[in-house]
C-alpha cells in the first residue's frame, strides 16, 4: 500500500475498460477534501487513447492525482502492484478478469464493474470468506465515487476487504495447474498410450 492510499488501475486504454467512469468519479466533490492518488497503467491499442486519457484527466482537474502511464511489467508491474490498495476496474464486460486474479493474488482488493467475469473472479466460489471488494454498476459514477469514498474514510472496511483478498488469495489456482488444463485442451491425446 501507500501512503496516501493509491487507487490503481491495470487496464488496457480502450472505452469497454471505462476510465471515462473514473474520471467521473474520482472528479466528484465527495472526494475532494480526501487524501489519494491513482496510478493507471496499460496498454494503449489505438495509438492515442493513452493521450486522450491524459487529456481527459487535465479537463477534470486531476492531473495531480490521477498518473496515466503506458503499459507496465516485470519490476515495474510489481512496484505498482506492491504500492497498490485497491483495484479499480469498472470495464463494461470481462470474460474473466486476469488483473483482478492477480490483484487477489497480492493480498489487494479490488473495485469491479457488476455482472461480469471480474465480480464472478472477485467473487470466488465460496460464501463465508467475505467479499474482498465491491463489483458495482459500469454505467454509475455517483455509486463509484460513493463506493471510495466509503473505503478512504472507513479503516475497518479496508482491512476487512484485505484480509478477504489475502483469504481468497489461497483459492486461485497456480499458474501450473492452469497451464497444465490449457495444455490438455490443446492437446488432449499427446499423453494417450498408442
Amino acid at each position: 500500500g501507500s501512503t496516501p492510499p493509491r487507487l490503481v488501475t491495470v487496464a488496457a486504454y480502450s472505452p469497454r475498460k471505462n476510465h471515462g467512469l473514473l474520471i467521473e468519479a474520482l472528479g466528484s466533490p465527495s472526494l475532494r477534501d480526501l487524501e489519494w492518488s491513482a496510478l493507471w497503467v496499460g496498454a494503449d491499442p489505438s495509438g492515442d487513447a493513452r493521450q486522450a486519457a491524459v487529456r481527459a484527466v487535465a479537463a477534470a482537474g486531476l492531473t495531480s492525482r490521477i498518473d496515466v502511464q503506458g503499459p507496465s511489467s516485470g519490476s515495474h508491474l510489481d512496484a505498482t502492484w506492491a504500492g497498490a490498495d485497491v483495484l479499480l476496474l469498472p470495464s463494461h464486460a470481462e470474460t474473466y478478469a486476469m488483473v483482478v486474479a492477480e490483484a487477489l493474488a497480492r493480498g489487494v482488493p479490488a473495485m469491479v464493474g457488476a455482472d461480469t467475469g471480474a465480480a464472478e473472479t472477485l467473487r470466488g466460489d465460496t460464501l463465508d470468506a467475505g467479499m474482498p471488494g465491491i463489483a458495482l454498476p459500469t454505467d454509475d459514477p455517483n455509486a463509484w465515487a460513493q463506493a471510495i469514498r466509503e473505503w478512504l474514510t472507513s479503516p475497518a472496511q479496508r482491512q476487512a476487504w484485505i484480509d478477504a483478498a489475502r483469504r481468497r488469495r489461497a483459492q486461485l489456482p497456480p499458474w501450473q495447474r492452469s497451464a497444465d488444463v490449457i495444455a490438455r485442451v490443446l492437446h488432449p491425446f499427446e499423453n494417450e498410450a498408442t
